[in-house]
């Protein structure tokens, strides 16, 4: 079988002149960098499923809600507690603005709005807290809250981590 395979490269080499033979190695070698390049992508890829996969399995196993913002100020994570106090599905809100899906205000202010403690942690750059707010669920009840929100300096975003006052006491 060897002999047979050399006398094919023989019979291939014979075949193709100099420059076909540097333009085959050429293409050949990038196909070589493309696939090297994929497998690392790919690698990163994991790399990133596992860290979201494991983030969400931390936040999904307190009894606080959390709620993250991307730096677009959209909802990129909400974990099982913050569904059931707010009543939204984190797959219903995921990539939604999060001044639409997270209402704030005073306590004793049943008609005026705040502005969204994530976004303040957002646009400031700084901790927002509270323990006199409240949030409008998705039915429209409110959820008497203390909260703390901070800006995330790895990635431009923001997480909101609260609680319902109320289960507390």
């Amino acid at each position: 079988k060897r002999v047979d395979d050399e006398r094919v490269d023989d019979r291939l080499a014979d075949a193709l002149d100099e420059p076909d033979v540097f333009f085959v190695n050429a293409v050949t070698n990038q196909v070589a960098v493309a696939i090297h390049r994929q497998m690392e992508i790919d690698a990163a890829e994991a790399r990133v499923r596992a860290q979201l996969d494991f983030t969400r399995a931390i936040t999904g196993s307190l009894g606080e809600g959390v709620v993250a913002a991307d730096k677009d100020a959209c909802i990129s994570l909400m974990n099982r507690a913050a569904e059931e106090m707010l009543g939204f599905s984190e797959r219903a809100v995921l990539g939604e603005p999060v001044a639409q899906v997270l209402r704030a205000r005073r306590a004793d202010d049943e008609k005026g709005v705040i502005d969204c403690p994530l976004v303040q942690a957002l646009e400031t750059g700084l901790r927002v807290a509270s323990d006199d707010h409240v949030f409008v669920r998705h039915d429209g009840r409110v959820l008497p809250v203390s909260y703390i929100a901070a800006p995330i300096a790895t990635s431009g975003g923001a997480v909101l981590a609260f609680r319902d006052v109320l289960a507390v006491k």
